[in-house]
């Protein structure tokens, strides 16, 4: 049995296009043949169900970097909260920024997106209660040169891990990342053997360079690249590679 976590933004669903077609049938053949295949994304789960398409049913979501797992049947695995001091600080230290604080269910935001809510997730920060559970919180700025800077920052003085993601920061709890995220799916299947990983930008890094088996785009920046044992061209490729070289446990 082969284990995919697959990021999510840019690896399987594409903002300007959505999903390609050829990775959903790849991912629907890679489940029937057994294998099991998973998200592995900073998103939070609001994130993602409502961006799901309607033929994929994931076996695992390791969201919001590695903070918060859930099984297929949504139920939790894993979960490392924020404190909400600390949320406070970055807030108070970082005005310049869109900043969004992801929760269970509701993303508090300090500059309303300009997506139109459709669904009645987003919400101003000031609503944010005290016993609300903080997953992960996000610093939206315009390159990745000054989000790389600013993540270098915020990892030497707060109490969280930061990792960079298409222009923006992803901040979880101290000691989360995508790879612990894989390492205790690895855990929760019993697995002795590397789940097979698949990203396209730094956020991905940490489960690209802890796993022996990780693949990554041929277009991502060059330090992604170097972190992967693998280059394709697109998510169904690593999927065919997979099942090419189907583990027998």
């Amino acid at each position: 049995m082969n284990i995919l976590a697959s990021d999510f933004d840019g690896t399987l669903y594409f903002q300007e296009t959505g999903y390609r077609e050829t990775d959903i049938e790849a991912i629907l053949k890679f489940q029937e043949q057994g294998n099991k295949f998973g998200f592995c994304t900073g998103r939070p789960l609001m994130g993602i169900i409502h961006f799901l398409d309607e033929r994929l049913t994931p076996d695992f979501y390791i969201l919001n970097s590695g903070a918060y797992i859930l099984d297929g049947d949504r139920r939790c695995i894993y979960k490392n909260t924020i404190a909400h001091s600390v949320c406070e600080d970055l807030v108070a230290s970082y005005t310049g920024c869109s900043i969004t604080v992801f929760t269970d269910e509701f993303i508090y935001y300090t500059v309303k997106p300009k997506q139109h809510d459709k669904n009645g997730i987003l919400k101003p920060y000031e609503n944010l209660q005290d016993d609300i559970d903080i997953l992960g919180i996000s610093l939206h700025l315009d390159d990745d040169k000054e989000a790389l800077d600013l993540a270098k920052k915020i990892n030497g003085h707060l109490k969280l891990d930061a990792f960079v993601n298409m222009g923006s920061i992803d901040c979880v709890a101290k000691g989360c990342s995508k790879d612990t995220g894989i390492k205790a799916i690895a855990d929760f299947y019993g697995l002795s053997e590397p789940v097979a990983c698949i990203g396209d930008n730094y956020n991905d890094l940490p489960m690209l360079e802890g796993s022996e088996l990780s693949f990554t785009f041929n277009s991502s920046p060059d330090p992604v690249k170097k972190a992967a044992s693998y280059l394709v061209d697109s998510l169904s490729e690593c999927v065919d590679w997979l099942m090419e070289n189907k583990r027998s446990k």
